[in-house]
């Protein structure tokens, strides 16, 4: 069986026993083992803590059993270890990245109806866009998206981990990692893409359809929730700079932004608006 296996920097030393030359860093945690404290789990070198516990991955080939549990019971999804395979996981950052196309253009739709409350253009000056062409656009869009959600991502989420005490020796699962905490917003936000061109002629007319933008809101947090619980069960996620990067700034940008929205959409925010344009 192939192992998948880190080599340390040079001169580490085991984390159990410090007199001893580490030979491999765990693919988990990110602890130097020396050749005492290796284990395999799940194709994985790993260190005898990690091994211990029920969260080792093991990589599947079908998400569609799994999808619930990472959005109901995160806790239960990343303690399984269950790491999806290469193919599965690059068609998830894919579905991540049609779902930010998507959101892109909404921003787009909010900035009109930004100017066109200001009097900066005419209402209702825009001509509608037909479904067939954000489908398009989406599709096209999600590629660059895609690369941009699982690199930069990944990135900002091993960041943040670091920033949190945590070492990290496998990048590749980080970046897995914080694509999976994506999926519960994407797909069901693309299911509502779909849902919706059935029931309104074009993309622009759903702009602001009351259901869409409350399960936009409460998956919000079920994605906060999910990359939370994956940072803790998977890299042992802990202290008050954990809670931070991975439950308080996400939290606190959440809040602002739907305090945002519903601002924009209520009667003051028309009121205001009169006044400056007054």
């Amino acid at each position: 069986m192939e192992i998948e296996a880190v080599a340390p920097p040079e001169g580490a030393v085991c984390s159990a026993h410090p007199m001893r030359v580490a030979a491999v860093t765990c693919s988990r945690c990110g602890d130097f083992c020396c050749e005492e404290c290796i284990r395999v789990a799940g194709g994985e070198a790993t260190c005898r803590p990690c091994a211990a516990r029920p969260g080792v991955s093991r990589q599947i080939a079908n998400p569609i059993p799994h999808l619930w549990n990472l959005v109901a019971k995160p806790d239960q999804f990343f303690a399984s270890g269950v790491r999806f395979s290469g193919w599965v996981t690059l068609g998830a950052a894919y579905l991540v990245g049609v779902g930010q196309a998507f959101s892109q253009y909404d921003k787009r739709l909010w900035r009109r109806e930004l100017l066109e409350a200001t009097g900066t253009v005419a209402a209702g000056g825009v001509t509608y866009v037909p479904w067939s062409t954000v489908l398009f656009i989406a599709l096209l869009g999600g590629i660059p998206w895609a690369l941009f959600c699982y690199y930069v991502g990944g990135l900002w989420y091993g960041l943040r981990l670091r920033w949190s005490g945590v070492r990290i020796a496998d990048t590749r699962g980080v970046r897995e990692l914080n694509t999976y905490s994506d999926l519960p917003v994407d797909i069901p936000y693309l299911l509502m893409m779909v849902a919706a061109g059935f029931l309104f002629p074009t993309f622009d007319q759903r702009w602001g359809f009351p259901v869409e933008v409350l399960l936009f809101a409460v998956l919000g947090l079920v994605v906060i929730r999910a990359s939370f619980v994956g940072a803790r069960v998977r890299y042992g996620l802990r202290g008050r700079w954990g809670t931070f990067w991975f439950l308080g700034l996400p939290a606190l940008r959440w809040l602002v932004g739907v305090a945002a929205y519903w601002w924009i959409e209520s009667d003051s925010f028309a009121a205001w608006i009169a006044q400056q344009v007054a």
